[in-house]
């Protein structure tokens, strides 16, 4: 059954229309012997309203679209996470819950005394997920429990369809959390002038060459690719007029990686990846798995 504290964490969801009918149904009987949270209500209504007005509207640049579907493009999906099987029925035991309480200092008259036995306890966070079936838990997914993180959210909204340039710095690229990995990397899939090339690869999954003769650089992404034997690498490739030059070894893990090729890129330029002996190979010892030539 619905307890009315669960009701009440569904507050800033039903402020915004985010629930289903049937939690409406029961949040608008709490609301009706509940003044205090119908003001919280409205008051949480004339935030969200607030935050609409605030901004001037502005039109996102024609590039807006481009740059987000090519960071789409360009994000390796990473590998499946590995579930271990489920114990046998009778091995399960219900999580034990604790009740959390704010630390307080030893001494302070102020303290909570020690809870009761028949106090309720909050529910573990490592309880199934099947065990998440009220309303509290479902709210506790999609919204915070204070106008104060609505109002983040919406600020976070704003920032998304006014800052076309913030959008693509800080959703980046793969390595977007590796300094001036990430730096270089955005330096290319960003430029004003790149190429994107995405081909088949060789035993399965894409690669995508993002070429910019404005930066001299190129990046790829693999994805989906066939997993590499122990003991072997992918190694990246710039074959010009001279032959094949080494463009370095790009991490990879679950058939998905991505790089920036090491060294100048010259349009003409064809950009290939090997598969190499730990440690890369001066020259290529294998067919490649991808080759992609700029124009």
């Amino acid at each position: 059954m619905t307890t009315d504290d669960d009701l009440r964490t569904l507050t800033a969801a039903y402020a915004l229309g985010a629930v289903d009918a049937h939690e409406a149904a029961e949040f608008e009987a709490l609301l009706e012997r509940d003044p205090v949270l119908r003001a919280e209500v409205e008051e949480l209504r004339a935030t969200a309203a607030d935050l609409a007005w605030t901004t001037e509207p502005v039109d996102p640049s024609p590039r807006l679209k481009a740059d987000l579907m090519s960071l789409l493009d360009a994000t390796p999906q990473l590998p499946p996470l590995a579930v271990p099987d489920a114990a046998p029925a009778d091995d399960r035991r219900p999580a034990p819950v604790t009740e959390l309480r704010p630390a307080v200092a030893a001494g302070d008259a102020s303290a909570p005394s020690a809870p009761s036995a028949s106090a309720p306890s909050a529910p573990s966070a490592s309880a199934p997920r099947e065990r998440l079936g009220s309303a509290s838990a479902r709210a506790s997914e999609r919204w915070f429990r204070r106008p104060g993180a609505l109002i983040g959210v919406a600020a976070a909204a704003v920032v998304l369809v006014v800052g076309g340039v913030v959008v693509g710095a800080n959703v980046g690229g793969p390595g977007s959390s590796q300094g001036p990995v990430a730096s270089a990397y955005e330096q290319v899939t960003t430029a004003s002038d790149v190429v994107i090339d995405k081909r088949d690869v060789v035993g399965g999954g894409t690669a995508t060459v993002y070429f910019s003769a404005s930066e001299a650089r190129t990046a790829v992404v693999l994805n989906d690719a066939s997993p590499l034997p122990d003991g072997r690498v992918l190694q990246m490739w710039y074959v010009g007029k001279s032959g094949p030059v080494s463009a370095g070894v790009m991490p990879s893990e679950g058939g998905a990686g991505h790089a920036v090729l090491e060294g100048r890129y010259t349009p003409g330029d064809t950009v290939a990846i090997t598969v190499e002996p730990e440690g890369g190979s001066e020259q290529p010892t294998t067919e490649p798995i991808v080759a992609v030539t700029s124009t």
